[in-house]
């Protein structure tokens, strides 16, 4: 990953240390680290301002493509009721 990304390699193994503190990365001695299975929690305004930067990039986003903040909530509103997920 060092040489991949062209940083020092104690900065990785610092990251990859944290992340299997917090319990992201679980390596097992032989076979390799792999994405463990523990929910990141975040809280509750880390979380609002993730939505609110998810949305300032899709009217952005829209914005570029010719889409009005109204055809945009449109378009949501009509994925809503349809219950699309995708």
């Amino acid at each position: 990953m060092a040489v991949h990304l062209q940083i020092n390699p104690n900065t990785v193994r610092k990251a990859y240390s944290e992340l299997e503190i917090l319990g992201i990365l679980n390596t097992q001695q032989g076979t390799g680290t792999f994405v463990g299975n523990r929910q990141v929690e975040i809280d509750k305004a880390e979380k609002a301002q993730m939505l609110k930067q998810i949305c300032d990039e899709l009217v952005a986003r829209g914005n570029q493509y010719g889409f009005t903040l109204k055809e945009i909530v449109s378009h949501l509103n009509r994925r809503l009721k349809d219950g699309s997920q995708d």
